[in-house]
């Protein structure tokens, strides 16, 4: 049996995954823990509680892959943004460079590692890492705020607005399951962790671990962003200059970031191909 194991929401991309990859392997999604705004008091919107740590974020997951996920199988783990900075730190922290994940007992084998359009370094010095800091660092109080007021406004006027919002520039609107997840964003509790949770990886997230990367080189497959603010091409052209056999691809489809606003599907479709060794040569 063979489990993937895709480290962020979107239920579009895994149903589409799924069927890429025929049907016969396993989709599991972990989520960043403690990031839900549902049920939260007046109380702890003045005075949340303290935002979760990307150690804690690592615990979360290594935690769902020790509890839940079968014993003896083999795995294949898919990371998206953040989350493959966390995969490259459960890595170091698991031993998964000869193969396994958790005691000998309890075992699960690693096949293959994935790492969608990764932030894995220098975020401070990204583009979008350059804007981000300074307006996180002086501006969070002016953010919450105007998510007070469209708080306070109905779904059935939140919904398009927001819609609108996060159309794409090629005119392309945002799955509906993402702007209802934009909306719960909004909540000033959720927002507030959300910001707090980006000012520490863009401050947290520095070199890159290269000895991790070249020790597991085999097992990983990298895919960077045309247009990435917060991983940038020329990271991906300095991993192959340090790493030369390393396997990384350059996404030509001009694939947002956050595609799971728009690409799921196509993502899925990029994603089985790679994984079913039938990718394009021109991602090179």
């Amino acid at each position: 049996m063979e489990i993937q194991v895709k480290s962020f929401f979107s239920y579009q991309f895994c149903r589409e995954l799924f069927k890429e990859l025929g049907g016969s392997k396993a989709v599991w999604s972990i989520t960043m823990g403690d990031q839900a705004a549902t049920g939260h008091s007046f109380r702890e919107t003045v005075a949340p509680p303290p935002t979760p740590s990307l150690d804690k974020q690592l615990r979360h997951k290594a935690k769902f892959i020790d509890e839940y996920i079968p014993k003896g199988v083999k795995v294949s783990i898919i990371a998206y943004s953040i989350s493959c900075y966390l995969l490259l730190a459960l890595i170091k922290k698991k031993g998964v460079a000869i193969g396994t994940l958790g005691d000998d007992a309890g075992a699960k084998l690693v096949d293959s590692l994935y790492f969608i359009f990764p932030v894995i370094e220098r975020m401070r010095d990204s583009p979008l890492g350059k804007i981000f800091l300074p307006a996180l660092c002086y501006f969070t109080w002016l953010i919450l705020a105007i998510a007070f007021i469209i708080l306070m406004f109905p779904n059935k006027i939140k919904f398009p607005i927001i819609k609108k919002i996060l159309t794409s520039n090629t005119g392309s609107p945002p799955q509906d399951q993402f702007v209802t997840g934009a909306i719960e964003l909004i909540h000033p509790v959720m927002l507030k962790r959300v910001l707090n949770t980006l000012k520490e990886e863009i401050e947290q997230v520095k070199e890159l671990d290269i000895s991790t990367i070249e020790d597991n080189r085999h097992k990983m497959v990298f895919y960077y962003g045309s247009y990435d603010g917060f991983c940038p091409r020329k990271y991906l052209y300095e991993l192959r200059e340090r790493v030369p056999d390393v396997n990384a691809y350059l996404c030509r489809d001009s694939l947002h970031h956050v595609y799971v606003a728009h690409s799921s599907e196509q993502m899925a479709h990029i994603m089985g191909g790679i994984m079913g060794n039938k990718s394009d040569e021109r991602m090179r």
